[in-house]
């Protein structure tokens, strides 16, 4: 499940080509990356120089270059790689600087994680950047070499045979004696170093969290024999708003993933009660009042169906959030919706339903119903108390 390998585009990244020299910190970069047991690969558009693969001390079988795979962004090379150690997608990353190399990674279905050498190409807009080549390393060894990817699990069908996945980084006792859980919480459109830090941190376990389990790599077939594009939302705040944590986790993702992100998607057209206040005062939110206020925008509807959904959010208490999203984006078409959360406070699951007196719009737009049209269906959870160790 950890990361395996990593792919290295050479000329920029390793070697500057123009000085004749290894970039600062490149033979400490491997030696690390040696280390921690991966498989390191090289890869270059151009022609094979021996004397680069002298310098940064790895075999010809470590290479690729133009006459093995022919041009960067036909994803060849990726293709070569997982021929040759037999990983998964989602067990290989790309550390590289350049189109060629955002296309070899991140084009198509064969999707890899992308960091950006910015020791090379400070300015470029595509791969998670990585100031230098040791924070490379340390962003590998610290999220993407972790066993434990989620405290908390569902997978299953609810009372239709719809499918159910639902996926949550970490339990309330994590997120309260970190500071999680206040972080969250708070609309501050800039955060303090320390918060900065913190989200960073938080942010890049969730995203190797998705990376590392695959769920980037679900997708449905389109009707030219390939796989449509997945849609990714965030579910917002009860008056609308959305974390200054998941518009990082917005901006990490379309970097490192190049996964596009539909703020519009899923909308609250009606302000809500506080979930968190009510409870707080000894009530029970109910679901009606989170699908009487939540609305898939119609202009989507034609890209939801048939389509995987991923929502995300902060914090899930029982599941009212999630599944108001999975159902509407369902009623629109949607072949699966997989949420995820920071957090997950009670622990239990229960999956909810139309039942034949629910109209649901099937179209998009605002929904209007009462709770007792719903079915409801527990379902059954799995718990990792170790991913706690993982953070």
């Amino acid at each position: 499940m950890p990361v395996r390998t990593v792919i290295l585009d050479r000329d920029g990244t390793l070697y500057n080509e123009y000085k004749g020299v290894l970039q600062a910190g490149v033979p400490e970069m491997l030696e690390r990356l040696k280390g921690l047991g991966l498989n390191v690969f090289i890869v270059s558009n151009e022609e094979r120089e021996k004397g680069v693969e002298t310098l940064l001390g790895v075999s010809r079988d470590q290479c690729l270059y133009n006459a093995d795979c022919g041009v960067k962004g036909s994803k060849k090379y990726v293709r070569k790689v997982i021929e040759l150690t037999g990983d998964k997608l989602n067990e290989v990353v790309y550390l590289g600087d350049s189109d060629l190399d955002m296309r070899e990674a991140a084009g198509g279905h064969e999707r890899l994680a992308l960091f950006n050498a910015e020791w090379s190409n400070p300015n470029y807009m595509y791969g998670l950047p990585m100031n230098t080549p040791a924070d490379f390393v340390d962003v590998l060894e610290t999220y993407f070499l972790k066993e434990h990817l989620w405290f908390f699990r569902v997978d299953g069908d609810d009372s239709l045979n719809r499918p159910v996945m639902f996926r949550a980084l970490l339990d309330p006792d994590t997120c309260k004696t970190e500071g999680i859980t206040d972080l969250l919480k708070q609309r501050k459109p800039v955060l303090s170093n320390r918060e900065q830090e913190l989200a960073n941190h938080l942010v890049l376990h969730l995203l190797a969290s998705l990376y590392l389990e695959g769920l980037h790599l679900i997708r449905e077939p389109n009707n030219q024999g390939g796989f449509k594009k997945p849609l990714y939302t965030i579910y917002p705040g009860c008056t609308g708003d959305i974390s200054p944590v998941l518009r990082l986790f917005e901006r990490f993702t379309a970097r490192l993933l190049t996964m596009k992100y539909e703020e519009t998607l899923v909308s609250r057209h009606t302000p809500a009660p506080s979930s968190h206040k009510q409870r707080m005062g000894g009530g029970s939110p109910e679901v009606a009042v989170q699908f009487n206020t939540i609305q898939v925008s119609p202009a989507f509807a034609s890209k939801v169906k048939g389509n995987v959904v991923l929502v995300a959010d902060d914090f899930s208490t029982g599941s009212n959030a999630m599944e108001t999203s999975r159902n509407l984006l369902m009623t629109v078409g949607a072949k699966r919706v997989i949420g995820i959360t920071v957090g997950k406070y009670r622990r239990d699951y229960t999956a909810f339903s139309p039942d034949a007196s629910c109209k649901l719009p099937t179209g998009g737009g605002p929904a209007n119903i009462t709770g007792t049209s719903l079915a409801r269906k527990t379902m059954p959870v799995v718990q990792d108390d170790a991913a706690k160790g993982e953070f």
